[in-house]
Parts: C-alpha cells; structure tokens; sequence
C-alpha cells in the first residue's frame, strides 16, 4: 500500500492544475517513469517534481483513492497489501517521510505540530521559482495484483496562513518578477475539482523455473519426458512457444513441470528444436511474465519408414505393400490380415483375412533407434456369402444377376459387392408344376365363374390353384334339351344334397360301372366304383358348392350337376 500512496502523490504531481482566473494556468509534473510490472517484496521508488507554468498562488489540496482489481470499492487498508511512504523536503535540508494508511483521503505534511493538508503550488514550483521540493516515493507490496491510484488535485476557498517564507518568481512566461508567500492550511474549504488523473502499478508474484531430469535426445517416436522444478508459486503451464508434439503438467506439490510426448520424425534440415518452457502463477495479473528456460530437443538421425499402397482388401484376396525403408512388418490383428515377409524387406504381401480394419508398420534399425512408420490403416471388406431358397411356378423365371432360371435345383452365382469385392450367391430353387384339368358337362347351358355359355364347345380359364401357381381348366360342354339322361336310364337324386347322393341305373345293361366327381374348377374329387346293389356316394366330406357326376360305363359315360348343401 505504501507503493499505492505514493503513486496517488505521483499521481497530484502529474495532473495540471486550473485557476479560476480566464486565463487558464495548467501545471505540469515530472516524474520517474515506471516500469511494466514490479514483484511483491521489492522496494519501488519514483520521484515526481511539480511545474506551476505560474499557477503558484493557488491554495490546493490532493485528495486520493486506492483500488485493487478494480475501479469500483476503494481499498480500506493500504496494511492489508503493503505499505507506501512519501518524502518531502521540509526546509533548509530537513526531510519529512510519512506513511499512507488509508485507501481514500488526503495527502498531509507534519512538518512540526500542525497537519498541514492545502498548500500554495509555489511551496513544490520548479517552474517560476527552483525550489528543489520533489516528492519522493517508496513503495513495497506484498500481495499480486493491478492497483490504481486515482487523484484528484481541488482547488479551496480559504487562503491559508502565511508560512513565514517567500520567494522571488524568475520572470518565467506567466510567472513575472515579484515577491511571493508560502501559505497552507490544515484544511481545504469548498473543495472543487482542477483535475483527476489516474496511475496504474501491475505487482507480480515471482516464479522460477530450473531444468532437473530428462533426455534432451530422443529416437523418432520415443516418448519424451523432461522434468523442471518450479518456484512455490507457479502453478499453471505456459503453452506458448511449445512444439504441438509436447504437453506440458504441472504438480504443485510436488513445484514440479513435466514435458512430456513423442518425438517427431527426424528431419534433416532441422534436427533439433529450441523453445521455451514456461510456467506462470495464478493469482498473478495476466501481464506479469512467467518463468520460463529455454529447453533444446535433438531428433537423433533415424528417418521413419513411409507406407504406401492401397488401403482397401477384399476378403480372400491379397496386395503388395511398399516402404521407401527396408525394415520388419507387423500389424495390429493377425486374424485380419497376414503377412507373407521373409526377411527384412521393403515390399510385403498382405492377404485379407477376414473382415476389419488393422493398421500396418515397417519398423527399421539405424543406429541406436527403432523407428516405427506412422499406422498404416487397411481396411479388409467381407467376402459375402448369402443362400436363398425360393419357390416359383413352372412359368415364372428367377433372375440373380444377369442369369434366369426355371428349373428346380441348386445353383451358384458370383456376383460383385458395393466395395468390389465377390459376393458368392446360392439358389436353391423349387418350381411348382402348372395343373391342367378337365371337365365334360352336358346341359341346355353352362355358367362357369360367372361366365355364360349356350353353345357346345371346348373352354378354358386359368385359375389359382391351392400351392398358389395358374391351374388351366378346360371345359367340354355339349349343349342338350334336358339336364338328365334323354333315355332316362340313370338316374341321380336327390339334389341338391347333402350326405351322400343316390345314382340308379338299374335300367342299363351293366352290372358295374365308376363314377367320378369334379369341382368346378375341374378337379377330381371323388371316384370309386358302383355297382346295381352298392350305387351310394357320400359326400358328406365335400365342401358346400356346385360339383359334377360322370357315370362312366363299359361304352358310355353320363354328366349331372349336383349343388352340395
């Protein structure tokens, strides 16, 4: 806080000062100028000296305030951060240094027994007169931080006493030649603002840092760790000027740095890296510095192998790798792909295996390193395997490919996948058989699905039979004046029925003959043999629906319709 102070009196010493009178006189003050940051514990001194440019009658006051971090609440106690003392020649060669204790008020001199807290400009000029009275501050903090020192030089009502000592102004412009008196006064009345002004100070915690273990050359790809003690401080890592291969952690119990990372390839043109290691403090402004070493890296001479060739494999096939280094191959997965190398080489050949991705690395000897190349990745695509089984109808072909096929059996295709790669198909094919049928009816006329017929004549229609494939259906239909036999010799009843159906050709030659049922679809239901004394027909498992009899003898045959209830 003493720091703080005496900025705020460097502070009244730089600001002009105004007169009430139309011809404005602005003073001016000269100051040692300050450096960027300073560090906590260390003694900070500035002097400041005051040029009145003629404004030396005026009776001032310099009225302060302290800010730490910010420009809103002013410091209660500059004891809590540090302290701030201020010097002034009081007369003859007798000096006055006094503290600053709080973080708003009034800078004083007690020369004797009177605080004095106004003074006439002429008492500090060393524009109309050499007064030799420079203000001299010293400071010393003991926490982090950007303070301000804001000050504000107020002009007062009162006049002042009469210190008893005068002087002669120089004839500067705005000074004259005449006699003048020193006054000041404890108090200043009616304070108004000349002038404000604010001073700025950055107080840095300090670090260090100190280089304690670690290789500084390294083989392509080794790991890298470097250890650096830290100050008591410094906990956080610098990133900046740091290689991108290098991460830098910071173990603040243990006030150590540690770099670690893989070295990069090695790289003739530039073999070795010099950057800076850096570690900064927390509580600490941004702009104070960190504490930082430079740290030189040599890649020792070991040129990492180059993979080349195609990343993609079909499952089953195989493909040659190159590298521009002859060294030994390996790779991630030995399930997915293998490695036909007899010796060191720089050509191998990779065969795919099964289905995956796997990186691959040529490895190479020079000297004392192991280089390993960067992964290589290959991609291995499945060979698909896939079997159908499918069922078509004797007149529907089924196409794999570019190939059809109609007929029943087992059939193999190799077709390729969306990667290139073969896709090996198997068929198993079952065709289902057309059915053909036919029927004789013999009525005045026929209506069949729907459709009416009057004339004799052979038809057909095509319809779904029960495995799902066309049943071709083919109808004979003899147009006739009764539904019945003409000579009635047979004889069918009753109908419609519903059990069983009663066929009566006691009037015919034959002792036996075969009756056969058929559904309108043409289908034979029902067929058994009949005889004079066994002539009965059961129907009783027959679906409900229109159905036809054809009574067939040694020479003829006889049709009847029949509706099953």
């Amino acid at each position: 806080m003493k720091r703080k102070y005496l900025l705020l009196i460097l502070s009244f010493l730089l600001l002009p000062v105004f007169s009430f009178n139309c011809n404005a006189q602005i003073p001016t003050v000269q100051y040692t100028p300050l450096a960027p940051y300073y560090y906590t514990h260390s003694t900070i001194y500035d002097t400041a000296r005051v040029y009145s440019n003629g404004l030396i009658d005026q009776l001032c006051a310099i009225h302060y305030s302290i800010f730490k971090d910010d420009t809103l609440t002013p410091v209660t106690s500059v004891g809590d951060f540090g302290n701030i003392e201020y010097t002034v020649r009081s007369y003859s060669t007798n000096y006055l240094t006094q503290s600053i204790t709080n973080g708003t008020g009034y800078l004083s001199v007690k020369p004797l027994f009177t605080t004095y807290s106004a003074f006439t400009l002429g008492i500090f000029d060393n524009y109309c007169v050499a007064r030799n009275r420079p203000v001299m501050l010293e400071m010393l903090f003991d926490e982090p931080g950007n303070y301000t020192f804001y000050c504000e030089i107020q002009s007062c009502s009162n006049t002042g006493s009469s210190t008893g000592t005068s002087f002669t102004a120089n004839g500067a412009t705005g000074c004259g030649t005449g006699t003048h008196s020193d006054y000041c006064a404890s108090s200043c009345s009616d304070p108004a603002i000349l002038y404000g002004d604010a001073l700025h100070l950055t107080i840095c915690e300090q670090g260090s840092i100190a280089y304690s273990s670690g290789n500084t050359s390294y083989c392509p790809g080794a790991a890298i760790s470097i250890v650096y003690t830290l100050g008591a401080f410094n906990d956080l890592a610098d990133t900046t000027g740091l290689p991108a291969w290098l991460t830098p952690t910071v173990d603040v119990l243990a006030q150590t740095l540690t770099l670690t990372g893989t070295a990069p390839a090695y790289d003739p043109a530039n073999p070795s890296y010099t950057f800076p290691v850096s570690a900064k403090i927390s509580v600490n402004p941004s702009t104070c510095p960190g504490s930082f070493i430079q740290q030189t890296i040599t890649v020792l001479e070991a040129p990492t192998p180059v993979v080349a060739g195609s990343s993609d494999i079909c499952e089953g096939n195989s493909m040659e790798l190159l590298s521009d280094l002859k060294g030994t191959w390996t790779s991630t997965d030995g399930n997915i792909v293998s490695i036909n190398q007899t010796a060191p080489d720089s050509a191998v050949v990779i065969t795919g295996l099964s289905d995956g991705q796997v990186n691959i690395f040529c490895e190479t000897t020079t000297g004392s390193c192991i280089v390993s190349s960067t992964p290589f990745l290959i991609i291995v695509h499945p060979l698909y395997k896939d079997t159908i089984a499918a069922t078509i109808c004797s007149n529907e072909p089924y196409s794999i490919g570019s190939t059809t096929y109609n007929i029943a059996g087992m059939y193999t295709d190799t077709l390729a996948s969306v990667n290139g790669c073969d896709s090996i198909v198997t068929l198993n094919l079952t065709v289902l058989d057309t059915s053909f049928y036919e029927f004789s009816i013999a009525d005045t006329s026929y209506t069949w699905n729907t459709i009416s017929y009057s004339t004799s004549g052979n038809y057909t229609q095509t319809l779904a039979s029960a495995n799902g494939c066309d049943s071709v259906v083919t109808l004979h239909l003899t147009i006739t004046t009764g539904i019945e036999n003409h000579e009635n010799t047979i004889s069918v009843f009753p109908n419609p029925a519903q059990d069983v159906i009663h066929v009566d050709f006691s009037q015919l030659p034959e002792t036996n003959m075969n009756v056969l049922v058929f559904d309108i679809y043409g289908r034979n239901v029902y067929n058994a043999p009949l005889s004079k004394q066994q002539n009965t027909i059961d129907i009783s498992g027959l679906a409900c629906g229109e159905y036809f009899i054809e009574v067939r003898g040694t020479s003829n045959k006889y049709q009847f319709r029949f509706n099953k209830l």
